[in-house]
């Protein structure tokens, strides 16, 4: 469905859930992938940030409660902890990044990659979904579980619904900084 040497970003925008399987299947292939002398970023770091994302958000002028709106969302993540074992996380991980020929994968911008929780690259393609929905592009629904049977078909272990929902906010507070 899309052509070979391409980025999967094409297929995303039109729904095709054969890239969103695809998406997780690379996914999962970093699961494997031990590297040294990675800088790590914890899930405190991802809040720290997001906390100066909600700042600069909250001081903008779009709609009447967005600074309300933005509280919640920073009341709700000081709260969060869940301590996972760090591993390999690409850190820009999204359907532009993978570029597919024949039966081949590769994954580019490797500029952000650090130890973490990887459930960090799952929420960010979650998010990226999400922002496809709002413009009026795919089914969010089942692109997630078509990248979510992807994923686990290759070996990926679901991170629990809670850091799905953690990092999925991270990403979205992050694609709503760069969008404003």
């Amino acid at each position: 469905p899309w052509r070979a040497g391409a980025d999967l970003g094409d297929g995303f925008r039109r729904g095709d859930v054969q890239a969103a399987a695809c998406a997780g299947r690379v996914l999962a292939s970093l699961g494997g992938i031990r590297l040294q002398g990675l800088k790590s970023h914890s899930a405190a770091d991802a809040r720290q940030e997001a906390e100066g994302q909600i700042d600069i958000l909250s001081r903008l002028d779009l709609v009447p409660d967005l600074a309300d709106r933005f509280s919640a969302v920073s009341t709700a993540l000081a709260k969060w902890e869940e301590p996972c074992s760090p591993a390999l996380v690409h850190g820009d991980f999204h359907q532009g990044q993978i570029v597919v020929e024949a039966d081949q994968a590769c994954l580019l911008d490797w500029d952000r990659a650090h130890l973490g929780d990887p459930a960090c690259d799952y929420g960010r393609i979650l998010g990226q979904l999400q922002l496809l929905d709002l413009r009026g592009k795919g089914d969010p629904s089942a692109m997630a579980e078509a990248f979510a049977t992807g994923f686990v078909a290759a070996g990926g272990s679901r991170p629990g619904a809670r850091r799905e929902t953690f990092w999925t906010v991270m990403a979205l507070l992050n694609f709503a900084l760069r969008e404003t």
